[in-house]
């Protein structure tokens, strides 16, 4: 069998085929831009590798380097500019596939590509990374234990400019630009970006940070299927000064437009790698949910706690669910976020045995 890896040379990409030749028997297409010999990146893998070429903006050469695959995965960002052209490029060669979509803005637009996946009876995953992807099916984890859901609150921290390469910086530029999603007493709404800001406590190593409203699928996907009146995401990028260039470059106008933007997303990832490698995180980063709500009449708050780095959170995610459709586990056909097709103590199970350490406690109150 066969897994294509579009973007495989990339940041994220690089792990998420590492992963799925260390833990797996699949063939891996490494499908990219740049011209590279695989097996200079994966030595002593070069029976189970294979390179094709692509360009993100043409659809023939994604379709042919999905053709003879079973399984695609979208590594390509940032996905508010090739998210919803990827994911239909995949369905409409008829595999089942992938992506990391951590966008709010194209999320939709993937989503209704559900009845078209149907037709050409493809199972699509999408937001299958760190958050949205492993925090979704936290959450579904959480509410086990609980009979009634008030509040979910997903928050995360950490250097992921070490790791997650520089189109993730582009995705928060062009957020800066717009207006981030929030769930509140049942109803959708938003405000600006990096905005609500409150102290949380994360686990070693990163104890009290400050997040705020980061704008993230989750709150999208999860009031679909479960019944809940508020769900916040927020988080914090290390070093702070990022996160601060960011928030303040919408008042500069230069990252409205794709090209400044990509040119500033450029010179600050740069800049964030040479002080990353002097960080003691070095592209650690802390994913954490708390799910608040009552059980036999008593307030209960389910909280679970991840610390990993970055890509290996992201690459973990994606190579469980990849497996999951390896082994016919996602029977449902169409585009399902991870809450709506992953069964999550088996997707937990498979993904603690390929290395992810993860924590759940409770707190009681009356």
């Amino acid at each position: 069998m066969k897994i294509c890896v579009l973007g495989g040379f990339g940041t994220i990409g690089r792990k998420v085929v590492a992963k799925i030749l260390a833990n797996s028997d699949k063939e891996v297409v490494v499908a990219d831009r740049i011209d590279k010999d695989p097996e200079l990146v994966f030595p002593g893998q070069q029976e189970r590798l294979e390179y094709i070429k692509i360009d993100a903006f043409n659809v023939a050469s994604i379709q042919r380097a999905v053709s003879h695959c079973k399984i695609a995965i979208n590594c390509v960002g940032p996905h508010y500019r090739y998210g919803i052209l990827m994911a239909k490029a995949i369905i409409d060669s008829g595999v089942d596939g992938i992506d990391l979509c951590n966008d709010s803005s194209s999320m939709p637009g993937i989503l209704a590509l559900d009845s078209y996946a149907k037709e050409r009876k493809v199972s699509f995953l999408t937001g299958l990374g760190f958050s949205p992807g492993l925090s979704n099916l936290f959450v579904l984890k959480s509410i086990q234990k609980l009979d009634t859901i008030t509040s979910i609150d997903i928050n995360w921290t950490g250097d992921i400019l070490h790791q997650a390469g520089k189109a993730q910086l582009d995705h928060f530029l062009y957020l800066a630009n717009e207006k981030t999603s929030v769930y509140r007493n049942g109803l959708r709404f938003l405000v600006p970006l990096f905005s609500e800001a409150q102290q949380t406590i994360f686990a070693w190593p990163f104890g009290e940070m400050e997040v705020s409203q980061i704008g993230s699928p989750e709150i999208i996907t999860l009031p679909e299927y479960i019944s809940v009146e508020n769900i916040n995401v927020k988080g914090a990028i290390i070093p702070n000064w990022i996160q601060k260039s960011i928030k303040y470059s919408r008042y500069s106008g230069l990252t409205k437009d794709v090209s400044p933007r990509n040119t500033i997303s450029g010179l600050l990832y740069k800049t964030g790698q040479f002080f990353s490698m002097k960080s003691v995180l070095n592209g650690k980063v802390a994913l954490q949910v708390r799910v608040k709500g009552q059980r036999n009449g008593v307030n209960v708050a389910v909280q679970m706690d991840a610390v990993d780095y970055f890509a290996s959170l992201v690459a973990l995610s994606v190579a469980t669910g990849a497996f999951a459709l390896a082994r016919g586990e996602v029977y449902e056909k169409g585009v399902f976020p991870p809450e709506g097709c992953l069964n999550e103590n088996r997707f937990l199970t498979e993904i603690s045995r390929l290395g992810l350490v993860y924590t759940i406690s409770e707190n009681f109150s009356a």
